[in-house]
C-alpha cells in the first residue's frame, strides 16, 4: 500500500446514510481499518441531501460498533491514517442536524464496554465549512475538524494541523471545535 491522491476527486463518505433516490438505509462503518501510516490526500467529500433528519458528513460518515438482531460486537477502528488536503463541505436547508468532521462525522458505540478506537490519526491542511439553514431542528449541529459529534469512542494519539473548521447555523446551540465538535 502506498499514499493515495486523488487529483481533487469527489468523494462519498463511508458509511452514514446510503441515499437511493428518495429513499436512505441507515449504513455504520463498523469494519476495521489500518492506513499503515500511509496519506489519503487532495480530495473533497461531498453528500447529497438525503430524507433523512440527520446528516453524517466526513471521509467515515457514521463509525460505530456491529450491531444486529440484538447482537452487539466490537468494531469501528481506524488507525494509522493522515488526511491532507481534503475539503469538506455540506449545505441544506432542510430540517436536518448535521454532524460533520473531516475524519469522522458521527462516532458511536451502544455499548461503553465495546467502544471501537480511532488512533494514531491526523489531519492535515484541511477544510471544512458546514451551513445549516434550517429552524426546525431539535439537536445541535456539531462540527469538528476531526470529528464532528462522539459518544464512547477511544479516540488516541491524534491531532489537526493547518486546518480550519467552519459552522454557518441558525442553530443557538450548534457546536463547533478544532479538534471535536461536541463529545458526550
Amino acid at each position: 500500500t502506498s499514499d493515495i491522491d486523488f487529483g481533487g476527486a469527489s468523494l462519498t463518505p463511508i458509511g452514514g446514510f446510503v441515499h437511493f433516490g428518495s429513499y436512505s438505509l441507515k449504513n455504520s462503518f463498523n469494519g476495521y481499518y489500518d492506513g499503515d501510516f500511509h496519506s489519503l490526500e487532495n480530495f473533497t467529500i461531498t453528500t447529497s441531501n438525503s430524507e433523512s433528519s440527520f446528516e453524517y458528513v466526513g471521509l467515515f460518515g457514521k463509525v460505530s460498533n456491529f450491531s444486529y438482531n440484538h447482537i452487539v460486537d466490537e468494531g469501528g477502528e481506524i488507525k494509522n491514517l493522515k488526511i491532507k488536503n481534503a475539503n469538506v463541505s455540506f449545505t441544506t436547508s432542510g430540517s436536518k442536524i448535521v454532524h460533520a468532521g473531516i475524519l469522522i462525522g458521527h462516532l458511536e458505540y451502544s455499548q461503553k464496554s465495546l467502544e471501537g478506537m480511532i488512533q494514531n490519526c491526523v489531519v492535515e491542511s484541511s477544510t471544512i465549512s458546514i451551513t445549516n439553514t434550517t429552524t426546525e431542528a431539535t439537536n445541535p449541529d456539531s462540527v469538528g475538524g476531526f470529528i464532528g459529534w462522539s459518544k464512547w469512542g477511544s479516540v488516541e494519539l491524534n491531532y489537526v494541523s493547518s486546518s480550519s473548521v467552519y459552522l454557518n447555523s441558525n442553530d443557538g446551540n450548534a457546536t463547533i471545535g478544532g479538534f471535536i465538535g461536541y463529545n458526550e
